[in-house]
């Protein structure tokens, strides 16, 4: 049997600005019930990315033990998104429940899968507060 700490993982980050705390809070419930979480970073904020009209976002990076591929793994978050009522596309862009991305799997090594996304302002902080779990 594989240990933990040799066991595949995946960098998550969630963001919301919608009843941001309860859906990033359900968010995680809904990701611990499909993966085993490894650590979770704490909430902060951050201007919407695109749309100035728009609420701020709340972000969290959860980090879980996966062995899926990219692929695979963003149909999971996708069906959480919509459990969460994310609609794609959305009927207001300016509102968003809950965002998922899959950022990266360490394996051994990092291997970045949406270097856009984690190379934000927004993503910084949350990724940081994970850094010495990955």
């Amino acid at each position: 049997m594989m240990s933990d700490k040799a066991a595949p993982r995946v960098i998550l980050l969630l963001g919301s600005n919608a009843d941001a705390q309860a859906n990033l809070t359900a968010a995680v419930a809904a990701i611990s019930l499909q993966f085993p979480v490894i650590a979770v970073s704490a909430r902060h904020q951050s201007p919407p990315a695109n749309l100035a009209d728009a609420e701020p976002y709340w972000n969290q990076a959860v980090l879980v033990m996966s062995s899926l591929a990219r692929e695979p793994m963003k149909l999971h978050l996708r069906a959480i998104e919509e459990s969460l009522g994310r609609i794609r596309p959305a009927l207001d862009a300016r509102i968003c429940p809950i965002d998922i991305d899959a950022l990266a799997q360490v394996d051994g090594e990092l291997a970045v899968w949406d270097r856009k996304t984690m190379d934000t302002d927004y993503a910084q902080a949350p990724l940081a507060d994970l850094r010495g779990h990955w």
